[in-house]
């Protein structure tokens, strides 16, 4: 089971998600957060950057600059998918950043783990 959320750079629901992921660490739930927003999957489709972010309208500021049509709540993934093995490497090299700073968990900014679902469906195509 997977549980995907958004933390909005919000301290007290970063707080709260980190609480319900250390409770059911041994459940099979698989938590995949976004900070601040899961336009991040979108933006990683074509730049790297660890450039943390204090709001989503900063992130879709920036993915607009890639994608000027962008709008919340519109079906772009057909738009993004030829470029899905450049935000997965994207998504991937950031959690490495990350990780040599010893920065890890839920309060990471820039992060998204949206990836590894991704990865995990691609897992069951190829199959």
């Amino acid at each position: 089971m997977y549980c995907i959320f958004d933390l909005d750079n919000d301290p007290y629901k970063i707080k709260v998600a980190d609480e319900l992921i250390k409770k059911y660490r041994k459940q099979d739930i698989i938590f995949l957060y976004s900070n601040p927003c899961f336009e991040l999957f979108f933006l990683w489709h074509f730049i790297y950057s660890t450039k943390p972010y204090s709001n989503s309208r900063k992130v879709i500021t920036d993915l607009k600059k890639h994608m000027p049509y962008y709008e919340k709540n519109i079906n772009c993934f057909h738009s993004l998918f030829s470029k899905i093995e450049i935000e997965i490497r994207n998504s991937e090299n950031i959690m490495f950043y990350h990780s040599r700073h010893k920065q890890f968990g839920i309060y990471l900014n820039p992060v998204t783990k949206v990836h590894v679902l991704v990865k995990l469906l691609f897992s069951f195509i190829q199959h």
